[in-house]
């Protein structure tokens, strides 16, 4: 496959420090926890995003923070996963239990602006490194907010940020926990 071959010569750390993983599961799920400190994400049977694969497909999972990409890096998401015809990028947040609504909206805010940035990082990053995507079917940046106060809010913005990424990436932007590879 084009972007595994890619990946290895690039970046020395994914072979490495083990940042690539093959999967067949039917679900799996990612936990982003950060324990110990600057750990990369890891599968999980029960995490913050899952990933349902119904036709148990190869699978690779991309650990890029604290992995392939280091602290001294840019901004950067939290994980990949991909297949031969589609490709999603992950940053996940949380937001923690506050007692003001008006607080916490200004958080999720504050999360969405700074996890759009991180993806777009990790796409610049990718493409400085001639990484190239143009080949994938289906390209996606997703940003999967963990609220525990169940407070839905999107910035105004949104619908700019989507286009930015469609025309910049051809990628098209989701608000998801749960993403499903179909074929």
């Amino acid at each position: 496959m084009i972007l595994i071959e890619q990946l290895n010569n690039t970046f020395r750390s994914c072979c490495e420090k083990n940042c690539l993983e093959e999967t067949d599961l039917e679900i799996f799920e990612i936990m982003d926890d950060d324990k110990p400190q600057n750990s990369p994400c890891k599968l999980v049977s029960k995490g913050q995003f899952k990933v349902e694969n119904p036709c148990k497909h190869v699978l690779y999972f991309l650990k890029i923070d604290h992995c392939i990409l280091s602290n001294k890096d840019s901004a950067k998401c939290d994980f990949a996963i991909f297949n031969a015809d589609e490709l999603i990028f992950v940053e996940l947040k949380e937001i923690k239990n506050n007692t003001s609504q008006k607080k916490t909206e200004k958080n999720i805010k504050d999360k969405i602006q700074r996890a759009s940035k991180q993806l777009k990082e990790t796409l610049k990053t990718f493409k400085k490194k001639n990484i190239d995507l143009s080949h994938y079917k289906k390209l996606f940046v997703i940003i999967s907010i963990l609220d525990h106060n169940k407070i839905s809010v999107l910035e105004p913005d949104i619908q700019t940020q989507a286009v930015f990424f469609e025309k910049k990436y051809k990628a098209t932007l989701l608000f998801e926990d749960t993403h499903t590879f179909e074929k």
